[in-house]
């Protein structure tokens, strides 16, 4: 009779054993989810940010003097509502870009200072030529 306690008392020890193992490991899943979700929200609102600094590089070499007296919010994606804010301070140079993409809880902004722009002769036709001194993450 003993001997059934004992085997009983064995089972259950290694029975709570595999359980912690098991939940370890689902816990570990989760936060591997949890990291991916993370990772993919991160580089969506960087794809944005930089979207947007691309929008406004082309507004610029259009109309060289653009400038904005405050955040102005466009949409980036039409299949998605992915929107993000931008600044353009200074119509001189250097021009500083400021945008912003808060995409679910990981927001990204990025600062880009205009350095130059080439502006062609009228014989040539060619586009503005924008020299950019800093391209970096805020």
């Amino acid at each position: 009779m003993r001997r059934g306690y004992t085997v009983l008392i064995v089972v259950l020890v290694l029975a709570s054993i595999s359980i912690l193992f098991t939940a370890s490991a689902n816990f570990l899943g989760v936060d591997e989810i949890k990291n991916s979700i993370t990772y993919r929200d991160s580089a969506i609102n960087f794809y944005i940010s930089t979207a947007c600094v691309e929008y406004v590089l082309e507004k610029i070499k259009d109309e060289p003097d653009y400038a904005t007296s405050s955040w102005v919010q466009v949409r980036i994606d039409r299949l998605k509502n992915y929107y993000c804010s931008y600044q353009v301070i200074n119509k001189n140079l250097p021009k500083i870009i400021n945008t912003k993409s808060d995409f679910e809880i990981f927001p990204r902004r990025l600062e880009v200072v205009i350095e130059e722009i080439i502006i062609p002769d009228k014989k040539n036709d060619g586009d503005n030529k924008i020299i950019i001194s800093s391209w970096q993450e805020k």
